[in-house]
């Protein structure tokens, strides 16, 4: 891995070290079973280069609120600037607001920078890789039922996962 100096951050390094300039063309528009396979990679990249949790940091948002009503669920993301978030898989359709900043979001439907104020849903199966370019609230809404374990009620951890999923609702159907 590249080294740190006074003039260099970590997150430099890491976007040196990782190519993160190369995602958009790299994963931008690929189907979801694609998009999952290619950014496995990544995903074992970061754990191996995380040996002291700096990058962790760099990479998990940990500045979440919920809010709870009958039937829904909100995430409230407030993602500072230089921020790479990969999400998990969404098991249903949701709405996402961007409420402040903006993000550059890479998934099966391509590259898109989203400025707040914006408004847009997500299908089901979708999973995505998140730039923050300017400190940004992201808000996800899900119908739901559920009650506690939001993020397992709503999300896979992968691709795969989700498919299962959605088969056995196939079959339930």
């Amino acid at each position: 891995m590249t080294s740190c100096n006074q003039n260099t951050s970590l997150a430099e390094v890491l976007k040196e070290e990782l190519k993160l300039y190369k995602l958009p063309s790299y994963l931008g528009g690929l189907t979801p079973v694609d998009f999952d396979q290619k950014v496995r990679p990544l995903k074992e990249k970061l754990q191996q280069l995380d040996v002291d949790g700096k990058i962790a940091k760099l990479f998990l948002v940990d500045n979440v609120r919920e809010y709870k009503a009958k039937g829904l669920y909100v995430r409230e993301l407030t993602i500072p600037k230089g921020s790479v978030i990969l999400s998990r898989v969404h098991k249903y359709s949701l709405v996402n607001i961007i409420s402040k900043g903006i993000v550059i979001v890479i998934d099966s439907n391509g590259t898109n920078i989203y400025e707040a104020p914006h408004t847009f849903i997500s299908e089901a199966g979708t999973q995505r890789l998140v730039f923050a370019s300017e400190d940004s609230v992201w808000n996800t809404a899900h119908s739901t039922e559920a009650t506690n374990n939001f993020v397992e009620e709503l999300t896979t951890e992968d691709y795969t996962e989700f498919l299962t999923f959605n088969n056995q609702l196939e079959y339930k159907e």
